[in-house]
């Protein structure tokens, strides 16, 4: 199993786009996701646009994979 599997797994309710608000913790576990998705090494610095670009991306990914595991 991938990392980002688990990820998902262990957090199944967290990466759902009504979501509006996120702690640290649950950003780290979006940067976690998009990197041993993508394979990447993004680094959170801060930045808001940069954080929205990756929570959407974490939310993509894991829509994917409920669609896949649904099927």
């Amino acid at each position: 199993m991938e990392i980002w599997e688990q990820i998902l797994q262990d957090n199944p309710d967290l990466f759902k786009p009504v979501k509006r608000n996120w702690s640290l913790s649950e950003v780290k576990l979006a940067y976690e996701l998009v990197n041993s998705y993508t394979g990447k090494n993004l680094v959170d610095t801060g930045c808001g646009s940069c954080r929205r670009s990756t929570i959407t991306r974490a939310i993509k990914i894991a829509d994917e994979w409920r669609n896949s595991s649904n099927s």
